[in-house]
Order: C-alpha cells, then structure tokens, then sequence
C-alpha cells in the first residue's frame, strides 16, 4: 500500500518532549497525519515544529542554538510539521488519538500510562499505545491499565531502540536527525496488528525521509532494558 494513502493517515498524540518528539512531530505532521502533543510545558512548544535532516560539516566551529553550542552540519532538508493541539491536560489530546506514542524516559512510562488512560477513546476500533524506546515490561504496565481501566481496544507496542540518531536544538522548535537505523525491531501485541501499524506509523517516521529501514517483528520479551 502506498505511504501517500489516505487510509492510512490518522490522529498521533505524541506524549512527552524528549529528542524523539522533536523528530516524530515533523515526520508525521508531514507525511499528513494530525499531530497532538501531551507535555507538562506546553507554553515552551511552538504550534510549527522544524526537523532538521543533518550530516557532519568539515567545518570544526560551533553553531548556537538557544544557549546550547552544538557542531556545525550540513542541512540536507528541513521538515516542518505542525501540533494541531499543545496541552499538558491528557483530556484535551487523548480522545482523539488513533496512536499514542510516549518520548520520555522510561521510569516514567507507568504514571503516564495510568494518567492517560481514562481518556482513551473506547468507541475507536483499535488504538494503538506505545514508545520509541522499548524495554521488556512494558507491555505489562499497558495490560495493567487495560485491566484497570477496562480498556478492550488497544494494541500495545514498542521499538527496540530509537530508530534515528537525533538531538533537541532548541527545545520545543527545532530538532535534528542524523538518518536512521537500516534495521529497527518492534513488538506488538497483538502481533496480527504489526503490518497495520508499519503503514500507518513505522515507515512515515523512518522509510519516507530515509529510504532504506528495514523493519523486523521481534517479541516483547526480547525487548531487554
């Protein structure tokens, strides 16, 4: 199925503001999903997000961004995407969502699985509930909201590694991308539902801008933190 499919674009609620949400905004407000953002500093999140696809310069001088000196690049693209709704209230951004994706670290995945989930949409056939960074156990703190929250229609998942090299430039505007991973592993639960979501999700974020990324089913177990 081609990635410019309108059956396959949908709401994306992006919890979080780590390196990854500065990258995953842009890809998939661009590849023409609608993009929410759950984060606990919404007044430090510009409404357009830019991604820059970058790689080494020759040059050895530093660039500043904000207060922080990073290396000199070389601008391969730009992509600009934009968050139709910026808030730190889960009520605001999670009814819609088709895809909830966390970008935080780990320790904090359970109290936003548990913060976010009465807002889960439970007329929606499926929705999909994951993170970029995956570690074995996570399906478990999703299972453990399901049962609580009597939660019948999600599908859990979760990427092995951040697919991407990438880093904040200016927090809450500009990110940076360094290409991604030719091979990256997820696992979902149920494992039926992996084809739907590489085309609704994986290759927007990935195969679109990259080109070559290859992605490959693994079990939850062998996801080891």
């Amino acid at each position: 199925m081609s990635l410019s499919s309108n059956e396959n674009k949908c709401t994306v609620t992006v919890v979080g503001g780590g390196n990854s949400a500065h990258v995953l905004i842009p890809f998939l407000s661009a590849s023409g999903h609608k993009v929410n953002l759950l984060t606990r500093k919404p007044k430090n999140w510009q409404k357009v997000i830019t991604c820059e696809l970058q790689r080494p310069s020759k040059k050895k001088e530093m660039i500043t961004y904000g207060n922080v000196n990073h290396p000199s690049a070389e601008v391969i693209q730009t992509v600009k995407g934009s968050c139709e709704k910026i808030s730190s209230d889960p009520a605001d951004v999670i009814p819609d969502a088709d895809v909830i994706v966390l970008c935080m670290p780990v320790h904090q995945y359970r109290a936003a699985l548990n913060r976010m989930a009465p807002y889960i949409n439970r007329s929606k056939k499926e929705v999909f509930v994951g993170t970029v960074y995956g570690q074995a156990g996570f399906n478990w703190m999703v299972h453990e909201v399901e049962r609580n929250y009597r939660l019948e229609n999600v599908v859990t998942f979760a990427i092995g590694l951040i697919p991407w090299i990438c880093r904040t430039m200016k927090y809450g505007e500009l990110g940076a991308n360094y290409g991604t991973k030719v091979m990256n592993v997820a696992a979902v639960t149920p494992r039926n539902r992996f084809d739907r979501l590489k085309e609704i999700f994986f290759d927007d974020i990935t195969v679109r801008w990259h080109g070559m990324a290859l992605w490959r089913q693994v079990s939850m177990a062998s996801l080891e933190p």
